[in-house]
Formats: structure tokens, sequence, C-alpha cells
């Protein structure tokens, strides 16, 4: 018994490191391929979370095996679910094969867009088995869609369920743990970005240390000849590889932040200083995702504090509110102070006020031809048209970037943008150089069409909803804590309108910890009847 009980306790703390380290490294979100394991990862090796979470995975599976580790019967529907989603992904991808209408252009593309393709052809003929490189390739697309299906959906739901069977034990604990974690990756986040700042400020012995850290940060240059670059002008993007993902990231763990705010007995000068300057450094990014989504979660915060309905956390809402203008102003002031007049955005070298700072970073985000929106729009516009052609289950996952390429229009090929990657396209092959929709959802309907995009946001949905219901209904300081948990659900969710939502892991810990969250007040509910 003292062994069982040993090994579960083992199990545990080894869990804990294990979740600790996945959403501490949610921050590297694109490391050297030196580092990366491409083999297996499905895409996923250049996540630095990713890592972990297999060994959290392999722990698990051992667990199982050795009888220690029970699923129980209601987290079946969780399990069913995901076989439900990979059928109907592995149907798409072998219907898109099938009807896919530009063949001759694969195979006459170059054979370097499959990258072990010569090294595997030469070692079937040394074997004596003779076969063509078109067949191969033929093979190799097959084989791909369907291993690319299968990890894509392990990988993320997969994990979640993982990560919820943890997180439901003692969902409480685990807010506290995600708290403590995230205010640990910001206070790093923000370490680095003072260089940055430095360098930002034009200081060349800042340059120098960034030149030296980056390269182990992130590789350089690997996309489109530039992306990520080794040094980011105008802009702060800390240790990420753009300052859009800045974006991406604070929608999950600023609420976490605010959080601990709000729930702090006292005041904590070192909390306050912590939040000022990282939301300075949001401002700082200058990007429309980061300052976009910022402006979203603190309004959802507002309207959770407004239904609560506490004095005192009225006074804690607008103390933010105060740390927000201070940060905005900090940010202009720094970029005014910083930016040489011949460099300046706005039109006559004028100064950056308020005003164009809003215009230039929110209000742009309606207009189709400034900054890089026309590129983003020609994207979207084109995805959602081999959606509409392919209505059902979309155009398969694999060749999809074939489809988008044609549905560029003329104005859509006149962007720079736009023009580079479709000369990219060209010249590296439809296997090798593909681009989604920067659009999560609009990407999933044009892959896996109407049935695809449904059931993959079924979770999100059914999630969102049982946690508002959980919310109203319940009280103190677990309703905080509820409120966090789904104003950081959905800007997770809503930060896939920026690509991917695995530029980072943290939608899919996010979506674990939501999901424990309901079910085991639901638990209590019913015991509570009973």
């Amino acid at each position: 018994m003292n062994f069982i009980d040993d090994v579960e306790c083992n199990h545990n703390t080894w869990s804990k490191w294990l979740v600790t380290g996945a959403i501490f490294c949610l921050i590297f979100d694109n490391i050297p391929k030196i580092l990366q394991l491409s083999t297996i990862s499905g895409g996923f090796s250049c996540k630095f979370s990713w890592y972990f979470l297999v060994i959290l995975m392999i722990l698990w599976i051992y667990h199982i095996y050795r009888g220690n580790f029970i699923i129980e019967k209601e987290d079946l529907l969780f399990i069913k679910y995901i076989f439900c989603l990979m059928f109907i992904v592995l149907l798409s991808n072998i219907l898109g094969l099938v009807n896919y209408p530009y063949y001759n252009e694969l195979l006459s593309g170059p054979s370097s867009q499959i990258e072990k393709l010569p090294a595997v052809l030469a070692l079937l003929n040394s074997h004596g088995i003779p076969i063509d490189e078109k067949h191969l390739t033929m093979i190799w697309v097959g084989v791909r869609s369907i291993k690319g299906a299968i990890l894509d959906i392990l990988y993320t739901f997969g994990f979640s369920f993982i990560l919820y069977q943890l997180f439901k034990s003692n969902w409480s604990y685990y807010f506290d743990l995600i708290t403590k974690v995230v205010t640990a990756s910001i206070i790093l986040l923000s370490i680095y970005s003072i260089i940055e700042l430095f360098y930002l400020a034009g200081l060349d012995f800042a340059k120098g240390i960034l030149s030296s850290i980056n390269p182990m940060l992130h590789p350089i240059a690997v996309d489109h000849g530039w992306w990520p670059p080794l040094l980011w002008e105008g802009q702060l993007r800390s240790m990420f590889s753009e300052p859009s993902r800045m974006g991406n990231y604070l929608a999950f763990a600023l609420p976490f932040l605010w959080g601990k705010f709000l729930l702090s007995d006292k005041k904590h000068i070192g909390l306050i200083s912590l939040i000022t300057f990282y939301t300075f450094m949001i401002f700082m990014t200058k990007a429309r995702t980061a300052v976009a989504m910022y402006w979203g979660v603190l309004a959802l915060l507002f309207l959770g504090i407004l239904y609560i309905h506490r004095k005192n956390l009225f006074k804690r809402f607008f103390a933010l509110c105060g740390i927000t203008f201070l940060s905005l102003v900090l940010s202009i002031g720094f970029i005014n102070v910083t930016t040489p007049n011949s460099n300046k955005s706005n039109d006559n070298n004028q100064e950056t006020t308020i005003a164009s700072y809003m215009e230039d970073n929110v209000g742009s985000l309606k207009s189709a031809n400034k900054r890089s929106n026309g590129a983003r729009y020609a994207l979207i516009r084109a995805n959602i048209k081999t959606g509409i052609e392919y209505p059902i289950l979309g155009a398969g996952d694999v060749l999809s970037s074939a489809y988008t390429v044609h549905n560029f229009n003329e104005a859509d090929l006149a962007n720079p943008e736009v023009h580079m990657w479709v000369t990219n396209y060209n010249k590296m092959g439809v296997l090798r150089y593909g681009f989604n929709a920067m659009n999560e959802y609009v990407s999933r309907f044009a892959n896996n069409g109407i049935i695809g995009l449904i059931a993959y946001i079924l979770p999100l949905i059914y999630i969102a909803l049982r946690l508002f219901k959980c919310f109203m209904r319940s009280r103190g300081i677990e309703q905080i804590k509820i409120m966090i948990a789904g104003i950081s659900l959905i800007g997770s969710a809503v930060a896939g309108c920026n690509g991917s939502l695995a530029l980072l892991y943290a939608y899919w810990v996010i979506l674990a910890f939501s999901y424990a969250i309901v079910n085991e007040i639901r638990k209590k509910n019913m015991s509570g009847l009973t």
C-alpha cells in the first residue's frame, strides 16, 4: 500500500512540474531549429511547451497501463468527441486528395518540396524496389495527410484532455498555480523587454545583447527570407517571434495577473508595478492584435465586475483603468522621444497622440488598405472562397494552399506581400510552402468545411456556456476565479482570429482548465442535492 501511495505521490509531483513547465514555456513560441524534434511533432516542435506535454502524455499513459489511473465513465464523452473529430478531418483530407484539381502542378513542382524524398527514393531503388518520383510523391502526400490529421488532434484536444484530468482534481489549486506561473513568465518577459526598450531607444549595447540572445530564442530569417528578423525595428516584441503574438499571450495571461490583483487582500506595490510595466509593454508593441485584445479583455473584466457588483472590485477596476491610462501615456511619450522625425508614422512628421495611436492600432482594423490589412484580407477572402467551393467537408488540410493561390484575384496579386507569397509558393511548391488564412476559423472552414468548423468549435461553445452558468450561480472568491477563467478562455479563442490557435498552446490549456471548472462544480452541486 505504501508503494502504491509513493507511486501516486510521485505521479502527482511530476505532473505538477510538467504542467508548470508547459505553462511557463508558452512564451517560447518558436524555438531554434537545432532544438526541434520534427519527426513526430506534426508541426508543433517549435513550441517549447509541446515537449513538456509530450512527457506528460507518456507519464499519463504509463500510469493508465500500470492501473494507477482510471478514466472516469463521464470523461469517455471527451474521448468519443476526439475520435469523432479525427474521423471528420481524416474524411475531409481523403476527399480533398480525391478531388484535388491541381495534381499536374504538384507533380511538376520542385522535388525539393519534399525534403526527404530523394533519400527515400534512393533507398528504395538500392533495395530493388522500382518506383518513380511521381508515384512516391502521391504516396507521401497520402501518408502525410493521415499523419497530420491524427497528430494535430492528438497534440491539441488530446493534450487538453490530459490536462483536464489533472486540473479536475483541484481546480482552485491549479488556478493559483497558473497565476503564479503566469506571473513568473511576465516577469521574465519584462526583464527581457527592458533590454529591448534600450535597443528601441538607439543604445548600441542593447543591440549587441539582443543580437546574442535572440538566436537562442527563435530561428532567424527562416520564412520569406526575413522572418523572424534578428532585431525588430520600431516595435517591442519581447521574447516572441513577432509583436502581434504578445496579444495572443496576453489574452490568456493578463486576466490571471488581474485576478491576482483583484483577489489581493492588501496593496502590493510590486504587483502594481508589474501590471503597469506589462501594460506599457503591450502598448509599446504597436501591434493591432495586442492593443485591440487588451481593450477587449478589459471590457470583459468590466462586464464581469458590473455583474458581481462589489464596491472593492469597482475600486480595483478603476485602479486598473488608471494603470491603463498611465501606461498608454508613457508608451506614447517613449515613442515620441525615441522616434526620429523622419520615421514618424503619421503625416507631416507630427508627434503621436492618444487619438493617432488609437486610430493607427485599433481604428485601422476596419480599413482594407492600412498596414498589413490588404494581404490579410486577401487571404481571408481566398480561403472563404475555397470554403464556399467545398462547403461540406472542405478541401483538406495538406494541399489547401493551392486553392488559396488560385483564388487570389488581380487586386490581391497586386499587393506586394501577396505577390511575395505566391512567388515563394511557385518556387518551393505546395508541400513545402503552405500558408493559412491567418484566422483559425476561416482556415477550418476552407480546409474542413462547415461540418469540420462546427465540430472544431463545439467544445468551446459548450464549455463557455457552462462556465457562464457557473459564474452566474457562484459567489465570493469562486465567482471571481470563474470570471477570470472565462475572460481568459474567450480572449484565447478570439486570438484565433490572428492566426492558428497553435501559435501558442495557451488556448488548449485554458480550454482544459475551464472544462475542469464546469465539471467539478456540476459534481459538487449534484452531491449537494443528494
